[in-house]
Parts: structure tokens; C-alpha cells; sequence
């Protein structure tokens, strides 16, 4: 509590310094923690929060969860209560949201959200935000009424800052005028770039919001001239953003990784930055790029809306590096209309129906198998798409590949169900959920 109480009292004087990094005199007095002491953050991607106030739970909701993804849009605010009574035993210094914190977009989410992280700020744990791309300007602001959908409110550029001032913005050491990316000194050893990679709604003519994502030109400057500064004062540099780095998966990766990766890359190397912090992409996964001797690590940290419900924790220890792991929501506290088994249930159906039954149709249309085989085959999906949400690939899976399901999977004709299933066999990570990133400089 002394750090974050800390951390505000200074929020003034950093605020008042808001000019370009490279013109900036930082002062270690500024830092949120001092040298040499372990920082400890939550990080918890695509929360996808949702009022309860902007729906009545009838047929057009309904209708609308059909389309969900997997994603418990309906306890959202179960499930940050209890990410918040984790917090409340383990400390955190930081939450970071990387992202999406709003399923449409719409005003109302957005308040309420802001409230609940108030309420983990009480506790003592600064969070951290930045949008992802349903958050600003999204064109599909809904209520969901009976038997109407009908078009609500969204937020602005400026709705964003105005609403999420004090997490993360009202601390920067400096935030880039053309995005609502953000500077941080976590402590006098690490800084956070808490960077902006959506790309404006404003003047977008879709129903829907712009799915993929990049980091300008002029943010990039901006990101060399924090880069400078940092160095200058002998601090590490962690970047976070929505979308992906690398690409997480060989199958899906259009509209998740940056369009301008390589650049994007390059920049983010020059600058020593060892670790990416991202979401968008729901599964649980890491990638890493080396050039020139130096590595970068893309973590992905799956949305605990999505099954197997899990975020993320990192330690940053200066004298070492970041240690890496996942943490299982907390699934028991959460108050629903069911049991905890029902509830369990209930998880799992939705994860099949909406992110596995597409696989189940594509292998119907291939027209040779019978049912039997087709249900062999659908359930070895099922187990393997569980565990590929979960982070596990390669060895991890071999006691289903050496199934009989498996093997009727392999031998079908070429069809996008066993294209998707093969690459979780040709990972780098074989488990995606632990992980330390020793400094390469």
C-alpha cells in the first residue's frame, strides 16, 4: 500500500512533465518503486466487460451470446470480482489490462469497469490500461432488450483518457500525442510502454470494429525517444499492447499480429526491449524472435472470459530477469444461477459449441466418414483444442495423438479441421504457461 500511495502522490509532478521523452529530465524520484526490488503484476487481457445494466437476459441477448466466441460476457463482473479478491491476498504492485476491456465499446461498460478498478486500486495495487480495438468508436454499441437490439452509446479517443485518467495516464513519464500510448516507470529499474496498436473507428464505414492493429510512424519515434531516455537512466524497458507481436498461431493471424510487425520489430530490439506483454488472440501462447543476438518474447496471455479462465502473473527481478506463469480464475466464488458443477458445465458447453463445433461441421462436409469415426475424430478435437487454449502443444498432447480419433483425423482428406489440429504440433513452447526470460543485455 506505501508503494501506490507513493505512486499518487507523485502523479502531479510527472503529469506536469508531459513533453516529448527526449526532452524529458527524468528523475529516479519519480519511480514508482525503488532499485533493486522485485515488481509483481497481474495481467489480464481481453476482459471483455459487459453491464448487466445494457441487457435483460431475453432472446436478443441471447441471440448475441450465440455469437460470443466462448466468451462469458454474462460474468464479466463475476470474474473481475474475483480476479480483484486475488489481488486483495497476493498484492500485486500491478494490474495490467492489455486491452478490450469492453465487449462493444459501449459508455455504460465503460464506467462500470472504471469503478471496479477503482475498487482494486483501494486494495493497493495500481492498475494499467490500454485499448484494444473494441474499446474506442465501436460502430456495434448495443443494448440488448427483449426482443430489440438496439444502438447505445460509444467513447471517444477522448471519452478513453477522460474515463481511464487515473490508470496509467495520470503516472506517465510521457504519453505520445498521436495515440493513447503511455509511459510508466514502474520502478527506477523497469519502465512500461503501454502502447496503443488499434486503429481508429472514427471515420470506419463497417458494422463491426477494425479487428487488426499497428503501431504508427509517429509512435515509433515517439517509442525511440523513450527508448533513449531509458537507457539513459540504466532502466529496462517492457512494452504491452493489444495486438500480437509474432504470430501465435500458423493458422490464425490475419488482423491479430500488427501489420507492420517487422518495423514494429526492429524498433522494439534497437530499444532493448525483452518482453512483450499482449491479448487479442484468446489462446495461451509465447513466441520469441532473435536478431542479432537478441532475443524478444511475445507473450500471449489468453482471455479469462475463454476457457480454461486463467491470467496472467510476471515477476521482474533486476538482477535476473521475468518469470512468467499463468494463474486459474477462481471459478468457486463466482455467485451464478448455478452450482459449481453446473457452472463447469456450463464453461465447457460453450467453448464446444462455439470454439470447437466449426470443426465437427467442416469434417461432416467431407462426406467420408461414418458417424462413428466422425465422433472419434470430433472429440480428439474437443481434447485438443482445450489444451491448446490452455498454452500445451507438441509432447504435451501425445497421449491423444496416439488415439484412434487421432489417427482417423490424420488420414481424412486435407480440410482446415486437420490443418488447425497439425499445427499444435509444430510449436515452440511445448507448455506456454511458465516461463523465465533472462536480460540479453
Amino acid at each position: 500500500m506505501l508503494k501506490f500511495i507513493k505512486f499518487l502522490s507523485i502523479a502531479f509532478t510527472i503529469t506536469s512533465l508531459l513533453v516529448a521523452c527526449n526532452k524529458l529530465d527524468y528523475s529516479g524520484d519519480m519511480a514508482y518503486i525503488k532499485t533493486q526490488e522485485n515488481i509483481d503484476f497481474f495481467i489480464v487481457p481481453d476482459i471483455h466487460h459487459f453491464s448487466k445494466s445494457i441487457y435483460d437476459d431475453k432472446e436478443a441477448f441471447q441471440n448475441f451470446l450465440a455469437t460470443s466466441d466462448g466468451k462469458l460476457i454474462k460474468y464479466s463482473t463475476e470474474i473481475i470480482t474475483s480476479i480483484k479478491e486475488d489481488i486483495r491476498k497476493e498484492q500485486p504492485d500491478f494490474l495490467i489490462l492489455p486491452g478490450d476491456l469492453t465487449t462493444s465499446g459501449d459508455k455504460e461498460s465503460h464506467i462500470e469497469l472504471a469503478e471496479l478498478l477503482n475498487e482494486i486500486e483501494q486494495i493497493g495495487t495500481q492498475v494499467l490500461v490500454v485499448p484494444g480495438n473494441h474499446d474506442i468508436e465501436n460502430p456495434w454499441s448495443r443494448k440488448f432488450i427483449g426482443s430489440d437490439v438496439i444502438k447505445t452509446e460509444n467513447i471517444s479517443f477522448n471519452d478513453w483518457k477522460d474515463i481511464y485518467y487515473q490508470y496509467g495516464y495520470s503516472q506517465a513519464i510521457s504519453t505520445d500525442k498521436s495515440s493513447a500510448s503511455y509511459l510508466v516507470a514502474a520502478s527506477e529499474d523497469l519502465w512500461i510502454l503501454m502502447l496503443d496498436s488499434t486503429i481508429s473507428n472514427e471515420k470506419s464505414k463497417n458494422l463491426y470494429p477494425i479487428k487488426g492493429g499497428e503501431i504508427s510512424k509517429n509512435t515509433l519515434t515517439w517509442i525511440n525517444n523513450c527508448s533513449e531516455l531509458a537507457k539513459k537512466n540504466n532502466a529496462k524497458l517492457m512494452a504491452v499492447m493489444h495486438h500480437n507481436l509474432l504470430e501465435h498461431s500458423q493458422i490464425f493471424n490475419d488482423s491479430y499480429t500488427v501489420n507492420n510487425k517487422d518495423e514494429v520489430l526492429d524498433s522494439f530490439i534497437n530499444a532493448n526491449i525483452d518482453l512483450v506483454l499482449t491479448g487479442h488472440i484468446h489462446i495461451q501462447d509465447i513466441k520469441s524472435f532473435t536478431k542479432n543476438e537478441t532475443t524478444i518474447y511475445d507473450i500471449g496471455t489468453s482471455s479469462a472470459l475463454v476457457y480454461p479462465n486463467q491470467y496472467g502473473t510476471l515477476r521482474f527481478n533486476p538482477a535476473n530477469g521475468y518469470t512468467y506463469n499463468t494463474k486459474g480464475i477462481n471459478l468457486d466464488i463466482l455467485e451464478t444461477e448455478f452450482d459449481k458443477e453446473a457452472f463447469e458445465n456450463y464453461v465447457l458447453s460453450l467453448f464446444m459449441e462455439q470454439c470447437c463445433n466449426q470443426y465437427k461441421d467442416c469434417l461432416a462436409e467431407l462426406d467420408e466418414l461414418n458417424d462413428e469415426d466422425l465422433e472419434k475424430a470430433y472429440s480428439v478435437i474437443v481434447e485438443m483444442n482445450k489444451m491448446y487454449f490452455s498454452g500445451f502443444r507438441n509432447n504435451a498432447l501425445i497421449n491423444i495423438t496416439a488415439s484412434e480419433g487421432f489417427s482417423t483425423l490424420k488420414n481424412v482428406s486435407s480440410c482446415f479441421a486437420q490443418e488447425y489440429v497439425l499445427s499444435m504440433l509444430n510449436d515452440e513452447f511445448e507448455n506456454n504457461n511458465t516461463l523465465f526470460i533472462p536480460f540479453s543485455n
